[in-house]
């Protein structure tokens, strides 16, 4: 039950960053209702969750869900074009797995017994997920500091509490 409640919570955090991402480099100003973009998250969310569950033994597979029900959701949220949301979708899906291999290869090199991360291990395994979410989380917020829209000298109230809040939550 554990494993359900934390796979979705850490699938939420995604599609948070993704959301962030994303508006790094799109104008997020539409016209679009709030429920209506909300919806399109909670779908996001339920999405990636079904795509991980099922396609959890075929790597590939699962990315390719997720890349195409990225492009697809935010072409909608953000209304723009499919080709620009499918270019971003791969760059977000490319930084997460870069992040997760290295947070990995660094635990496999430093603190686990020759890489394995068993039943075991569970503990360990959560906190290597939680401190690789929270790295890509920091990368992502630089992305947006880098190429954002909108001045960002200083985070926003809202950037602060998700950065302070999602990585005492998991802990």
């Amino acid at each position: 039950m554990f494993t359900y409640f934390f796979s979705l919570a850490i699938i939420a955090f995604e599609v948070i960053c993704c959301k962030i991402f994303f508006e790094s480099f799109c104008d997020s100003s539409g016209e679009n209702r709030k429920y209506k973009r909300t919806i399109l998250l909670v779908l996001l969310i339920a999405i990636y969750y079904i795509c991980g569950f099922t396609l959890s033994k075929w790597i590939v597979l699962k990315q390719l869900c997720a890349i195409m029900s990225t492009a697809i959701i935010m072409r909608f949220y953000f209304e723009i074009s499919l080709v620009k949301s499918a270019v971003f979708a791969i760059l977000y899906q490319g930084l997460l797995m870069l992040v997760d291999y290295l947070v990995y290869a660094g635990n496999s090199a430093i603190v686990s017994r020759e890489g394995i991360v068993t039943q075991e291990y569970a503990l360990e395994g959560n906190l290597i997920i939680i401190f690789s979410k929270v790295i890509s989380f920091l990368c992502i917020i630089l992305i947006k500091k880098q190429f954002g829209k909108k001045s960002t000298e200083v985070l926003t109230d809202a950037e602060w509490t998700k950065f302070l809040f999602f990585p005492n939550f998991f802990i």
